[in-house]
């Protein structure tokens, strides 16, 4: 069978790699001349780091990652902590696969160089996609100019995939209510009240603030989310009530360094599959980041479609069961995110409930209600 994969991210790179492991040639089309990822963290939690050690990364991965022991979570205006989540050494022996920090690019690094050790996939840069044309027999396509066709084309593509419009559903993404801003600075560059040793989650009246550490603990990762009609030009500015975040925020070490990243989502119960195209990652179910669980249900589409694509039978039924097997998980997961953000966000009169709660509920307790999603292996 012929495979085109389209799109070279995390998603794209793990499929490859996947499906190479298991006897499959392919090619991998990426519209950009160079691997850049976009972005800067990501978290790796155990349902994702023990799909890439499957895969044979865990030496080169250990040499990029930072393994956070604990998880904390904040009061943002008075940065009072409520609750240390356990993670490190109680994460690795109850879930049996650790818990990584990762800037994206280091991880596509890694991803790509074990793609370029397979004979079996031939990577072609430079060559975005266009032009399709679904046959009973296949798909045609253009890429770079030349004329290809493929058994199966699977669109690792992204927030804005163009096989998802163009041969699955047609969907384009959803706007969100809120955006995100994102920065990464030297860990010296940090004020002492902030932890560059862990992840560590601020809740305020409106937004909330993610902060972890990346490439080895040299640099911090820092996401601010707001709606989106509070933004500022250059910068999160809901921050006022809380005055060293608000200082720090609008200090020489951040100004004019914020990216927005307007957040955006597609439908996970739209089709993932028709004829021979299929979705995976992004493509087929763009979230909010509020899970920090993005880049792992890619990595488990990656997984769950080539073992799919590995076993007997039409291909027909290879695509149903890979939705059948991944969409009420990805579902829940995204739920997870909706209501993560409502709960991050609260307004103060009911935030102090919540802050209550943490306060009294042990952090391993926490941790547990993880269980379902951290357990899991594709």
């Amino acid at each position: 069978m012929r495979v085109a994969v389209i799109g070279a991210g995390i998603s794209g790179l793990t499929f490859a790699l996947s499906l190479a492991r298991k006897g499959f040639e392919l090619d991998l089309f990426e519209r950009a001349e160079t691997l850049e990822e976009v972005g800067a963290g990501i978290q790796l939690s155990p349902n994702a780091s023990r799909l890439l050690l499957a895969l044979g990364l865990g030496e080169e991965l250990r040499r990029c990652v930072v393994a956070p022991d604990k998880l904390q979570i904040g009061n943002g205006q008075r940065l009072n902590l409520l609750a240390a989540l356990p993670l490190g050494e109680w994460a690795q022996a109850r879930y049996g696969a650790p818990y990584w920090l990762v800037h994206r690019a280091d991880l596509q690094d890694v991803l790509l160089k074990a793609v370029r050790k397979e004979a079996s996939v031939r990577l072609h840069l430079g060559a975005g996609v266009e032009a399709f044309d679904a046959q009973e027999s296949g798909v045609a396509f253009e890429a770079a100019g030349k004329e290809n066709h493929a058994d199966l084309v699977v669109g690792a593509d992204g927030l804005r995939s163009v096989v998802r419009r163009k041969l699955v559903s047609g969907a384009e993404p959803s706007p969100s209510t809120h955006v995100a801003w994102r920065v990464s600075i030297d860990v010296a560059a940090a004020p002492d009240w902030l932890d560059t040793s862990c992840t560590t989650l601020w809740m305020g009246p409106g937004w909330h603030v993610v902060h972890y550490p990346i490439r080895r603990g040299e640099r911090l990762n820092i996401v601010a989310i707001e709606p989106q009609k509070a933004t500022g030009p250059s910068g999160p500015v809901l921050f006022h009530a809380a005055s060293e975040i608000a200082t720090f925020f609008a200090s020489e070490t951040l100004r004019e360094k914020w990216l927005p990243w307007p957040l955006q989502t597609v439908d996970p119960s739209l089709a993932w599959a028709k004829g021979r195209a299929v979705l995976l990652g992004d493509a087929a179910h763009a979230m909010l980041p509020t899970a920090a669980q993005g880049g792992a249900m890619g990595i488990e589409d990656a997984a769950t479609l080539s073992a799919e694509l590995a076993r007997d039978g039409a291909l027909a039924g290879q695509l149903a069961r890979y939705e059948l097997a991944r969409k009420p998980r990805v579902r829940k997961v995204v739920s997870m995110a909706e209501s993560n953000l409502q709960i991050y966000t609260m307004p103060s009169l009911v935030a102090g409930l919540r802050n209550t709660a943490l306060l009294a509920l042990p952090g391993e307790v926490l941790m547990r209600r993880q269980d379902w999603l951290y357990s899991f292996t594709a």
